[in-house]
């Protein structure tokens, strides 16, 4: 179709957008609680215009870039999410509720979000056919960064070889993340832990139900639980 030709946009009751060169071979599913059962979408214009589940993703932007066979699958209901594929073959999924997260994904990359997990401004980046795999219930602050790579590229000047190569990330259920934490490549952060403001985790573990912080981050405190409610 002419109109798939160039870069278009449309909202959706003021809310959901999407741009694009040529979308086809792109593919969208919805889980339907109600019904127990997955929608799978193709989309051009007239499709978008009458698609429901949209109302569900409120101030939703997705970016295809003229890419091809990349899957989203949407759990539930979501606000603030932003979604920038770039190349063919990624796969993301965002859980019910996940609120304000924006993402690039490069070519053969994994996105994973579990349900409930919020941030006030978090910035995820998967490169080189690595995943971010998050948690349900993760509480992450404002000025978040998560990487898979260091986006450019480092040799060993004796036998040239590559030595910074681009390794996964994941983060368990429940991990609170506090402002301007900055995720590298190859972190593992476990279950119910907690990354103090303005830490720096590289190819480390972060034990469960510890506090870390610090550039470079160390242990701080075992045995600790944490929940949502404030003194506010």
């Amino acid at each position: 179709m002419e109109h798939l030709a160039s870069i278009w946009k449309i909202v959706i009751g003021g809310e959901a957008k999407m741009s694009n060169q040529g979308i086809q071979n792109n593919f969208i599913y919805f889980y339907d609680a109600a019904n127990n059962t997955i929608k799978k979408e193709t989309y051009d214009i007239e499709k978008l215009k009458s698609v429901n589940e949209f109302g569900k993703q409120i101030k939703l932007k997705i970016n295809f870039n003229n890419g091809q066979n990349n899957i989203i699958f949407f759990a539930g209901g979501s606000y603030g999410i932003d979604i920038n594929l770039v190349g063919n073959n990624n796969i993301i999924f965002i859980g019910n509720g996940v609120r304000n997260i924006t993402m690039q994904t490069f070519a053969n990359s994994v996105v994973y979000i579990g349900n409930g997990t919020t941030s006030n401004g978090c910035y995820i980046r998967a490169c080189e056919g690595k995943y971010v795999i998050i948690g349900d219930d993760c509480m992450f602050s404002s000025g978040i960064l998560i990487t898979t790579s260091d986006h450019h590229l480092i040799y060993d000047a004796v036998s040239k070889k590559r030595i910074n190569i681009a390794k996964s990330v994941y983060i368990g259920d429940h991990v609170w993340l506090g402002r301007n934490v900055r995720i590298n490549k190859g972190a593992n952060v476990f279950s119910g832990s907690i990354v103090g403001a303005c830490s720096v985790v590289t190819s480390k573990k972060i034990y469960s139900n510890s506090v870390y912080a610090g550039n470079p981050i160390k242990y701080i405190k075992n045995n600790i639980f944490w929940d949502r409610a404030t003194m506010d």
